[in-house]
């Protein structure tokens, strides 16, 4: 069978994330939000931010939290940009998604990540906002919510 040169890895080119797990590097989120963002103002479409922070005993490399994750990717759509953006905090990028609609979502993720404490800030997309800011309002929104 002839292997395609897309079958394997470069070792040249950085990882864009945890392929069989279904979430992608931090860096390879903003690339995308940036895009994904441009094209929710131009076509006005809505566009949701979450950040998810994890508490005590959460570690991405742990066996059990890598099938957390899978179990979680399962519960976005294709077109949603999941990413692991540090040690205990993930972001979401939901396209075509209403803070509301990504509100449900959340709280099915919520579900699986409960052992681990999970808190989540959400933002949309609204004129006011740049791109740059998408993540950050969302931190910003889960400190306020979480506060105290």
């Amino acid at each position: 069978m002839h292997e395609h040169c897309w079958d394997q890895p470069n070792p040249r080119l950085p990882q864009i994330g945890d392929v069989a797990a279904g979430w992608y590097q931090g860096w390879y989120l903003e690339l995308r939000l940036e895009e994904e963002a441009f094209r929710a103002e131009r076509h006005g479409l809505p566009l949701t931010v979450a950040v998810v922070r994890l508490g005590p005993g959460w570690n991405p490399d742990d066996e059990e939290c890598v099938a957390a994750l899978e179990l979680c990717a399962r519960r976005l759509r294709r077109s949603d940009l999941p990413a692991i953006t540090g040690l205990n905090e993930l972001v979401i990028c939901f396209t075509h998604t209403t803070s509301a609609q990504a509100e449900i979502v959340l709280g099915r993720i919520s579900q699986v990540l409960q052992q681990w404490g999970p808190l989540y800030g959400v933002t949309s997309l609204e004129a006011k906002f740049t791109v740059n800011c998408l993540v950050e309002n969302a931190r910003r929104a889960l400190d306020a919510l979480h506060a105290g």
